[in-house]
């Protein structure tokens, strides 16, 4: 919120920075990024996030456009690393200029436009309300309609984002977890795995029950050494087998990872 003393104290001395250096920016930046303000320690995760800044985390996170293709035939699902010769995947050729068009112009827009953010088409030249207007400010993204479409990209997040249909059926672009892992500085031990998991995700640490809960999502009947156990052998060798026995524990944990508070907020 802004205050008399944010007024006073930061933007005045900061326009009056952009004044004297010819209106750089880069100068005004120089000073508040150095500043004790900009490292207050009420600032972080106190902001709701935008849905362009909520979908793009997590298909920045995932790193979504360079994974594979996946297609349900409503009795199993068809990899596209493991299965690349299925005519799902041979029928339309994904260049970058498609995969930009089908995933950015078509399923990402839909998902921002669902959540109250029509990309490209601000209500007027000050941009959208939720970041200056009092009084809901940024709370202006979260009612009974967008928080249901955030819940649904978390879903689709999981499964993965809808690119095309081939049979009436659909075809995903879904993250590559063995890619993922081994962005990791130690994926085999869980404790050190799940502390950068959370600390990427959220930015923020998580209550005790909470933590309880996610470390059941992955961990299920399996104890500490099993996942070192499996994590290894999928890392050595990421055939089928070994993604089956691990990939639908990182899509249970991502969707409640994505629906969780502290994710909205940075």
């Amino acid at each position: 919120m802004l205050t008399a003393e944010i007024e006073s104290q930061i933007i005045a001395p900061l326009a009056q920075v952009f004044r004297d250096n010819d209106h750089s920016l880069i100068a005004v930046l120089r000073v508040l990024l150095g500043s004790e303000h900009f490292f207050d320690a009420a600032i972080p995760n106190s902001i709701i996030k935008s849905p362009l800044d909520y979908n793009m985390g997590m298909l920045k996170e995932l790193e979504i456009t360079s994974g594979y293709r996946t297609h349900w035939d409503g009795n199993v699902v068809h990899y596209e690393q493991f299965n690349p010769n299925h005519p799902a995947f041979l029928e339309q050729e994904i260049d970058q200029t498609t995969l930009a068009y089908n995933l950015f112009g078509q399923n990402l827009h839909w998902s921002n436009y669902n959540q109250g953010m029509q990309l490209f088409t601000p209500p007027n030249v000050s941009g959208w309300p939720a970041f200056y207007q009092e009084p809901v400010y940024d709370m202006f993204w979260i009612n009974s309609s967008t928080i249901k479409s955030r819940k649904q990209a978390a879903h689709w997040f999981r499964w993965g984002l809808w690119l095309y249909s081939y049979e009436d059926e659909g075809v995903f672009l879904k993250y590559n977890l063995h890619n993922y892992l081994s962005t990791y500085r130690n994926p085999a031990n869980f404790e050190d795995f799940f502390n950068e998991f959370n600390e990427r995700l959220c930015g923020a640490p998580v209550d005790s029950s909470t933590y309880e809960m996610l470390k059941n999502e992955l961990l299920g009947n399996m104890n500490e050494m099993h996942w070192e156990e499996y994590i290894n052998a999928f890392l050595d060798d990421p055939s089928k087998e070994n993604l089956s026995s691990i990939q639908w524990r990182f899509d249970n944990v991502l969707f409640k990872f994505f629906e969780l508070s502290v994710y909205h907020i940075h």
